[in-house]
């Protein structure tokens, strides 16, 4: 087996009145990706030292298929790597392994199709 693999999942689960809803992820603010530079603690970019706007945004867009429209879910359950994230009122992560190392948003308009979303 190769030690090297590197594997990974994305669900995103969604039921509204037996219609079907399609689901993606996107980012805003740029590419999720931090290059590492070996020997040493630095990565580029430096999430931390980005402004709070400037910082990549992990956004779920959810679609009912039937009559197209946008759906903003009213519940939103993080995990990594299958434990379920808390989240404080300062929106950071309080789960015990995690803590501060993410950070949830809310009240963030998204655009999709030329019009915006408060998600």
């Amino acid at each position: 087996m190769n030690q090297n693999q590197v594997t990974a999942s994305l669900a995103i689960v969604a039921v509204s009145n037996g219609t079907t809803v399609n689901g993606y992820v996107r980012v805003d603010n740029g590419p999720l990706i931090q290059a590492w530079t070996k020997g040493s603690d630095k990565y580029t970019p430096d999430f931390e030292a980005l402004a709070e706007d400037k910082r990549p945004i992990v956004i779920v867009v959810l679609r009912d298929v039937s009559s197209g429209r946008i759906l903003i879910p009213s519940r939103l359950v993080f995990k990594y790597n299958g434990t379920e994230l808390a989240f404080g009122e300062d929106g950071l992560c309080t789960t015990e392994q995690f803590v501060g190392m993410f950070k949830r948003v809310t009240g963030y308009n998204v655009s999709v199709d030329s019009q915006s979303y408060p998600m």
